[in-house]
């Protein structure tokens, strides 16, 4: 799956211990679950999401541009050649 690699690519470049669980597809469905939750305003998905994704949220609603091109960026990054 492209976005776990690219996941645990940004993860290494951080120093952090990376494994095979380590955002596999459970994991991102769970994140993905979150991030249904913040975007139904709380009517379906994961209650538990943190902040950081009320923030991409209001970022990709109040200013579109710049969530494209952080999203972008990332993928140039981090995506295989």
């Amino acid at each position: 799956m492209l976005l776990s690699e690219m996941y645990k690519r940004k993860a290494k470049e951080a120093g952090l211990n990376v494994d095979e669980k380590f955002r596999n597809l459970s994991g991102l469905k769970m994140q993905l679950g979150c991030i249904h939750y913040v975007v139904t305003n709380g009517s379906e998905g994961m209650s538990n999401a943190s902040r950081i994704f009320y923030e991409a949220y209001d970022l990709y609603r109040n200013n579109p541009a710049a969530f494209t091109q952080i999203k972008k960026d990332f993928f140039k990054k981090y995506a295989a050649d």
